[in-house]
């Protein structure tokens, strides 16, 4: 990739592959908590296809890999559905981050950290369940985008005139 504004990525494609590869193992990880705050009630429907779930099968089991499931393909199920759009911002955040890191712009990422923030803030005085997945997963996302500054962008000093 061309030389911009003194930093580029040495493989581009190999860079956005890894974007997608860790995309989807922060996908994995946070399904996996809402998961649990699901087991827990945290999405208590009033209606929809949890209930459809207990006329069928005995409601003393739980079927952790259904409701595991059900957030993993993000569709099929209306309090559940979130379509893989944080999935595909998450995306952008790693394609981004590292080059904000490396161009010392601190201050957009915690600008994009605050804008994040702020509709959850309702739910969060709820529950501190999807606060903490919100911070982990956010935590998570820098120390993969550090990963991938360190893996694939680098400083190169502008040319001379």
């Amino acid at each position: 990739m061309s030389i911009i504004s003194g930093w580029q990525i040495e493989d581009p494609l190999c860079y956005f592959l890894c974007c997608l590869a860790l995309t989807l193992a922060l996908r994995v990880v946070h399904c996996v908590f809402k998961t649990l705050g699901t087991k827990d009630g945290e999405h208590s429907p009033k209606g929809g296809c949890q209930e459809q779930q207990e006329k069928q099968e005995d409601p003393k089991i739980w079927k952790w890999r259904v409701i595991y499931w059900r957030h993993l393909k993000g569709f099929g199920c209306p309090q559940l559905n979130d379509h893989w759009l944080p999935a595909i911002v998450g995306f952008f955040e790693l394609a981004a981050y590292p080059v904000l890191l490396a161009t010392g712009n601190i201050i957009g990422i915690l600008g994009w950290l605050a804008v994040k923030s702020v509709p959850g803030w309702k739910v969060w005085a709820e529950s501190r369940t999807p606060y903490n997945r919100f911070l982990l997963g956010n935590v998570l996302s820098l120390v993969f985008a550090y990963g991938l500054l360190l893996a694939f962008v680098e400083s190169v000093p502008p040319p001379s005139p």
